[in-house]
Parts: C-alpha cells; structure tokens; sequence
C-alpha cells in the first residue's frame, strides 16, 4: 500500500518552494513610485509563508513531529527572517521589520489547517 502522495514529493514540493522564496527574497526588484509596501506586496508575503508553512507541516505530519504546527509556524517565521536578514546585506535590497510581520502572519497560518486536518483526504490510503 502506497499513500496518494508520496513523503518524497511533499519533500520536493517544500524544496522548490523554499528556494522560490529564496531566489524572489534575493533578486533585485523596482516598484512604481509609491507602490511599495502595498497590499499586494503585504498579500505576497502572508501567501508565501502560509504555503511555506502548510508544505513544511505536511512533511513534519510525516515525521510524526508532537508539536508540528508550532515547529512548522517556527521554522517558516525563522526562514522569512533569515531571508530579511540576507536582505539586509545586499545593497539592492533593505531589511523590513514589517514583512518580518507579514511573514509571521503568514507563517502562523498554518493554525487554521487544523480542524481541517483531521480529515486526511492526501493521506488516505489506496490498495
């Protein structure tokens, strides 16, 4: 018996994510005047984070990690303020105490998976 989707594709998905935050954290990016900071770019990093945070859950699910949505909000919020951190020291982009915020909340997300969670329909079994 094999679950509909694998820990090795969960892995994959997470992977490709961390490094699609990671590679937009660090490239070079030009906002029309007055344009950054807004909702789009505030709604940018609450859903990357939220997503972060939701692949990273899944994966610990597998590990049958005890405190799993604490880790896995930890671990994303922790990620988004290492990649404000590098930011910081690359001279195209600047340290943002509010998309730390923005991160957080997003990372944080990640609570609202769990009524849902108890349901599995991604880890039913098949014969």
């Amino acid at each position: 018996m094999k679950k509909i989707i694998s820990l090795k594709l969960k892995l994959i998905a997470l992977i490709v994510w961390a490094l699609f935050i990671f590679f937009m954290s660090i490239s070079k990016v030009t906002y029309p005047e007055g344009q950054g900071g807004s909702a789009f770019e505030v709604n940018n990093h609450v859903m990357a984070y939220f997503v972060l945070a939701a692949l990273l859950f899944f994966v610990l699910k597998e590990f049958n990690v005890k405190a799993a949505y604490l880790a896995t909000a930890l671990i994303a919020f922790f990620y988004g303020f290492g990649m404000e951190v590098i930011q910081a020291i690359l001279p195209w982009r600047s340290f943002s105490i509010y998309d730390s915020i923005f991160n957080l909340v997003g990372s944080f997300g990640v609570f609202i998976l769990k009524p849902y969670y108890r349901f599995r329909p991604w880890n039913r079994q098949v014969i």
